[in-house]
């Protein structure tokens, strides 16, 4: 069986470097212009995984986003067609250790964790992903009440996560209001190869 979810701290051999990096980039939309990947974290990502993993496209592959606190909660959704998403955390221990960053959740009216296949679509009367987008995430995505968390990830400075996305999840709420103290997460979005 496949792992769902897989935590390791130490990430980076240098996380000073890639924060400076994160503190100096240009954002647009939350995210830095540039992306930031090297060969060594492809190979921990790989080995996280139990399986050689590539970029799926170049837009979505070691971009940061930034959080900040006035950011809007995102509803709960989920990522067809990658395998992996990974998270690293780039706020030093002080601003962010011991809070809240992602939680994995189970649909209570369909008791899913994760998108439905195609038997458990035509169940619900959906023929196609985007029909799942619009009768489940649309309506019940931003409705807490629709969901129950069953696993919550902890911000830890130079922590990976590496997530199934098909899973249901969310971002949690942000903190800070500058660059300078609101969360930093590297994001990469992996297909086995």
């Amino acid at each position: 069986m496949r792992q769902r979810i897989v935590t390791a701290d130490g990430f980076y051999e240098d996380p000073l470097a890639v924060r400076s990096w994160a503190l100096s980039a240009e954002y647009e939309n939350s995210f830095t212009k540039e992306n930031l990947i090297t060969q060594s974290a492809l190979e921990k990502l790989s080995y996280l995984a139990h399986n050689r993993v590539e970029a799926v496209g170049p837009l979505s592959f070691g971009h940061v986003s930034s959080t900040m606190e006035s950011k809007a909660l995102d509803p709960v959704s989920a990522l067809p067609g990658v395998d992996w998403v990974a998270v690293v955390y780039l706020n030093l221990p002080n601003q962010a250790e011991g809070k809240t960053a992602l939680s994995l959740y189970r649909h209570l009216r369909l008791n899913s964790e994760r998108l439905p296949d195609p038997v458990e679509m035509r169940v619900q009367g959906w023929n196609n992903l985007a029909e799942v987008k619009a009768g489940l995430v649309d309506q019940d995505g931003a409705d807490d009440s629709c969901w129950q968390a069953w696993y919550t990830v902890y911000q830890r400075w130079n922590r990976v996560v590496l997530f199934d996305p098909e899973q249901w999840h969310r971002e949690l709420k942000g903190f800070g209001d500058t660059i300078n103290n609101c969360r930093l997460s590297q994001l990469f979005y992996l297909r086995n190869s």
